[in-house]
């Protein structure tokens, strides 16, 4: 088993894949559009793997991979083919294009931060008849006694609100134990149940809409003339059929704006992705898009990219803003890699 690599090194040079051998440990593991570490030029280095091969006739002799950097995380084939489309289209090199679709905790360059942030818990390690045995002929320790009564009441306690000392001698008696629930650092739930009616032209732009097909629709509207009011039906409409949408605005301030439209319509089931986001913020709602845990996402220029495997519509608010384009390679107009999604 062998796998085409593309390398970190944005240089014209080396914008191809290079082959290296899958090792025998990461043959069920390995897909195509994972993130690798692989031996090159007497050092380590990162890539992405483009392709995965069963055979593969060379004259020289082969490298291994090192190993799978993130195994849940994982370019899809849409993604990638945006890639090669950035790659043909921008003539900008392919690890460019593939790196702009990606936060920076998630570019193929190391990241020395680990951008997961958790909750601690403590939680019962046996039985609720071994806990209260334990509680019957320990009486003396009252501090441990009251931290087991708590747990059998309430089954989880954040570990942070437990008295240290105590809590380690119950994990070292195995009569708890300590378990990590990921956290994410925006989690905005303003919906509401109340739904604005239609004015008769917004019913006739939302019903001229046809969603069913692969289709390019302008609407026109002065400022305050009622079209996020449209928008918010019609992804609505795409959420109910069980796909995800993407909502673009051209500066950081609208975004937030109306992103809290967004979440009075649609709850926890929006993300945000824009350029204000801290590294953190910006890793947890990138991983909500690609774990599937919400449907809608609100962002500027590079939301574009944001991972849903299942999109019903693209809006781009204000598309003739010059915002949509960027200046730094890749080169590219979030119009055209709309269009092409």
């Amino acid at each position: 088993m062998y796998a085409c690599v593309l390398v970190e090194y944005p240089t014209r040079s080396l914008d191809k894949t290079f082959t290296y051998v899958v090792p025998e440990h990461l043959k069920s593991v390995l897909k195509k559009g994972m993130k690798v570490l692989v031996p090159f030029n007497n050092r380590l280095i990162n890539g992405f793997v483009l392709d995965v091969l069963d055979s593969y006739e060379s004259d020289y002799e082969l490298k291994e991979i090192s190993k799978v950097l993130d195994e849940e995380l994982v370019l899809s084939d849409e993604l990638l083919s945006l890639g090669t489309y950035m790659h043909d289209t921008l003539l900008c090199p392919s690890i460019s294009a593939y790196q702009v679709m990606l936060p920076p905790a998630f570019k193929a360059k190391t990241q020395k931060n680990n951008y997961d942030l958790v909750e601690n818990y403590v939680v019962l390690n046996k039985s609720i008849d071994e806990i209260n045995n334990y509680i019957k002929n320990n009486s003396r320790y009252e501090k441990q006694i009251n931290i087991l009564n708590k747990l059998i009441n309430e089954k989880r306690i954040l570990k942070s609100k437990i008295s240290g000392s105590s809590l380690n001698t119950l994990i070292k008696k195995e009569l708890v134990k300590i378990e990590s629930e990921s956290k994410y650092r925006i989690n905005t739930n303003l919906k509401n149940d109340k739904k604005n009616i239609l004015t008769e032209e917004q019913e006739r732009v939302y019903k001229s809409i046809d969603l069913d097909k692969h289709d390019t629709y302008l609407l026109y509207g002065v400022t305050g003339s009622g079209k996020t009011e449209v928008y918010l039906n019609l992804i609505e409409d795409v959420v109910r059929n069980g796909k995800s949408a993407i909502m673009l605005v051209p500066e950081i301030s609208i975004s937030m704006q109306i992103a809290r439209r967004f979440y009075e319509r649609f709850g926890n089931n929006v993300a945000v992705l824009h350029s204000a986001l801290s590294q953190g913020e910006k890793h947890d709602e990138y991983l909500k898009i690609f774990r599937g845990e919400v449907s809608v996402v609100v962002g500027t220029r590079s939301a574009i990219f944001a991972p849903f495997k299942n999109l019903g519509i693209i809006i781009m608010d204000e598309e003739n803003s010059d915002s949509y384009k960027q200046d730094a390679t890749p080169r590219y107009h979030a119009k055209d890699v709309a269009l092409f999604r």
